[in-house]
């Protein structure tokens, strides 16, 4: 798996993704739009940073509305597709592709 650098987090983008030994991958959006995010079409684990972590560290690192995204497999991830969706009707809004 090859993985996309995060570097600016914009908002109704997947910003880029990360990759841990093949069976875990992560990444970052803002939270202000209400929106979730697939792998291979199964919904991943939102984490909310601004609620989780000191108030100074969320302002250092200019977290505020960022959410740190997880997907964890049993078996690897090689290739397939993050998509980010609208909750509120589950749109889509945006798909990167995972090689």
């Amino acid at each position: 798996m090859t993985s996309s650098p995060i570097e600016k987090i914009e908002p109704n983008k997947i910003n880029g993704f990360q990759g841990q030994s093949e069976l875990l991958i992560y990444g970052l959006i803002t939270t202000k739009q209400n929106h979730y995010v697939e792998v291979n079409g199964i919904r991943a684990n939102l984490l909310d940073l601004e609620t989780m972590l000191e108030q100074n560290i969320v302002k250092k690192y200019e977290l505020e509305n960022i959410s740190l995204w997880y997907y964890q497999s049993e078996n690897p991830i090689k290739q397939g597709e993050i998509e980010l969706y609208d909750q509120e009707n589950n749109k889509l809004i945006d798909r990167i592709s995972i090689d």
